[in-house]
């Protein structure tokens, strides 16, 4: 609150209802909300026929690589899926790599996300995201 006074000036507090200060978010809770990212993309997909899972490798990456700022909260989380799972997916699917192929898992390997079809183990089947 302390520095909310020395930001803003008095005319300007006294106008707002209410002020709400929000605690950093930690791991856990930037998980979850990558999570629900992976949901809500999955309900967009699933039109098309396709569903993607992240690895929980995976999914601490994308938090580690753009969080490191808690301050921006969780909202560099969405530009980091779109950037590193969703365009080289849809990438794959123009380019027809990913074709029969209904459940595509999201993984770290080497340092990077890489995705494969469900159900193919072997890292020299895998698709490079990055």
């Amino acid at each position: 609150m302390s520095s909310v006074r020395q930001t803003f000036n008095p005319e300007f507090i006294n106008r707002l209802d209410e002020i709400i200060i929000f605690d950093e978010l930690v791991d856990k809770e930037l998980l979850e909300v990558v999570q629900l990212q992976v949901d809500q993309m999955n309900r967009t997909m699933s039109r098309h026929g396709f569903e993607v899972r992240l690895s929980e490798e995976a999914k601490r990456w994308i938090v580690d690589k753009t969080c490191a700022d808690r301050s921006y909260g969780a909202r560099p989380l969405r530009r980091a899926l779109q950037k590193h799972v969703e365009d080289p997916l849809s990438e794959a699917l123009i380019q027809g790599q990913l074709t029969g192929s209904s459940l595509v898992e999201v993984f770290l390997s080497g340092g990077e996300l890489d995705f494969r079809p469900a159900g193919i183990e072997a890292a020299d089947d895998a698709l490079l995201i990055h």
